[in-house]
């Protein structure tokens, strides 16, 4: 294995247990150190960890990383993915992409790119959040949890999606983030298929879109075609993203 010189983690001062507990884990007890030169941090690693991809996707799910590749094949940027499983406390989607990001860029000192979402419905305080993961438990186990809140607000209760990519390269103090929102309803019924590649969430085999329904289109999520889907479900936060990167892209160049 050789030393390779990765560069400035920029590790922030409340991250730093769990950044270095990750190193331990990604490159080895005794397989890293990070040196001071003129008052910046860098970050050595013995390891054969060669970076070769323009950006990594920082998840362990398999239909988050593929949806990303295609969001981004526009760029023609080569991407790769790890998992670290770095900390998701709070309910705050934006704060946690924004700290997942932070760690990921200080592990790998590479482009990185985070996507998280939250459920949320207002007339419950904004219950569930970004735990909507935990609240539905394994394979949805728990999704009658939700049914039975839509069912006490008279069959259905306003509830939204937010999701939110956090960016993190050398150039970024903090990470940028870019944000989407689906508003729509939960509902007391399970509807569709959960097999379906853009299903990510059994939540929602009981949600129906507002924007869908403004359409005349009485679906669920996950009873919608891939071609529904597409269109009325596309929102701005990928395009946002693509249009920083050919902007960065350029500011390069010139």
């Amino acid at each position: 294995m050789n030393f390779i010189n990765l560069g400035k983690p920029n590790i922030q001062p409340n991250q730093r247990d769990e950044v270095l507990s990750l190193y331990n884990g990604f490159y080895g007890v005794n397989n890293w150190s990070l040196y001071s030169s003129k008052g910046e941090e860098y970050l050595i690693v013995k390891s054969n960890f060669k970076p070769k991809h323009d950006l990594y996707i920082i998840t362990s799910n398999m239909k988050k990383f593929v949806s990303g590749i295609d969001m981004l094949n526009n760029l023609k940027i080569n991407v790769g993915q790890f998992d670290f499983g770095i900390s998701e406390d709070g309910f705050d989607v934006e704060l946690i992409a924004t700290h997942k990001a932070q760690v990921a860029y200080s592990v790998l000192c590479r482009p990185v790119l985070c996507e998280d979402s939250g459920f949320v419905i207002p007339d419950k305080d904004g219950w569930p959040g970004a735990r909507v993961k935990r609240e539905l438990g394994e394979n949805g186990i728990n999704l009658n949890k939700f049914n039975d809140i839509a069912k006490k607000f008279g069959g259905e209760v306003y509830s939204y999606w937010f999701m939110c990519l956090g960016y993190c390269d050398s150039m970024l103090d903090v990470p940028k983030l870019f944000s989407s929102k689906i508003e729509g309803y939960l509902i007391d019924k399970v509807l569709g298929d959960r097999t379906l590649d853009h299903v990510k969430s059994d939540i929602s085999l009981s949600f129906i879109p507002q924007v869908s329904r403004a359409a005349g289109l009485e679906k669920t999520i996950a009873e919608m075609s891939s071609e529904e889907y597409k269109k009325y479900l596309t929102t701005n936060r990928w395009s946002e993203l693509e249009d920083y990167f050919k902007e960065r892209i350029k500011t390069k160049i010139n």
